[in-house]
């Protein structure tokens, strides 16, 4: 934490994309560093900043801890941003077959009824790919 806060007190910003659009958040997210999340929203990272494909950090926390997830959700990260394909988190956990993941976004309020652009929601996934689990628990949360 000591530089990154040295490095933002330098100048360096913390929203600075690279060539895919990804920022220091999003680096944050993939690599787990919850501190590092933390220290980036308190210095002024935005917390729905999007990359080249229109995705927030938290399509990028789906293959990590669900831990991340619920700190993303807790600071604010909207849990139903859909990319440009209309792939929200919880459409891209579904079909990375991340199903901690998906349980977490589902658990914490994620849609499941929010179609991409193709017209295929959560939900019909789900039931598509017989994913007994993520069904029981949209059914518990009915």
């Amino acid at each position: 934490m000591k530089i990154l806060t040295y490095l933002c007190s330098r100048g360096a910003k913390v929203d600075a994309p690279n060539s895919l659009g990804d920022t220091p958040l999003h680096f944050a997210v993939i690599r787990g560093f919850p501190e590092a999340i933390r220290r980036l929203v308190e210095l002024g990272a935005p917390r729905d900043c999007r990359n080249a494909l229109g995705q927030t950090p938290l399509h990028a926390a789906l293959a990590g801890d669900p831990a991340i997830i619920r700190l993303l959700v807790a600071l604010g990260v909207d849990i139903n941003a859909a990319d440009f394909d209309g792939m929200t988190p919880l459409h891209e956990a579904m079909f990375e077959d991340s199903e901690a993941a998906a349980l977490e976004l589902i658990r914490l309020g994620a849609d499941v009824h929010i179609c991409n652009v193709d017209g295929v929601s959560p939900w019909d996934i789900a039931v598509y790919e017989d994913l007994e689990m993520i069904i029981a628990m949209c059914k518990s949360m009915e």
